[in-house]
């Protein structure tokens, strides 16, 4: 399945669950109505990015089956984690859902929000 694809399927299936919120993040650079070019975002940044309930902010590269991170998303990752924060590369949904299964089992406040007891 295409990145994009998976993307999408991510964002449908995690995007509004009620202990997380998940949007598209982009880089890159654009032009302004007069022609100024314009840099949004950090090099590296994930595609999708967001918050779970206990207050961590997630990032979330998708890939396609042969896609790798580039030195600057490894330099986000590493970013991203040793601040606390939660990073998951995944070439699936079900990469995501596993990666943030682990993370229920381990917090408390996202377990709750989840609205799961155990």
């Amino acid at each position: 399945m295409a990145e994009r694809a998976i993307q999408r399927d991510i964002q449908l299936r995690f995007g509004a669950l009620p202990w997380l919120r998940l949007w598209r993040m982009n880089v890159g650079m654009g032009k302004t109505l007069g022609g100024q070019m314009v840099r949004f975002g950090i090099p590296g940044m994930a595609d999708l990015t967001g918050l779970v309930a206990c207050g961590r902010r997630l990032e979330v590269e998708v890939k396609g089956p042969d896609g790798r991170q580039s030195a600057d998303q490894r330099t986000w990752e590493r970013v991203v984690t040793g601040l606390g924060g939660l990073y998951c590369l995944a070439r699936s949904t079900d990469d995501l859902q596993a990666f943030l299964d682990a993370h229920l089992a381990g917090c408390a406040s996202c377990r709750a929000a989840a609205g799961r007891t155990s």
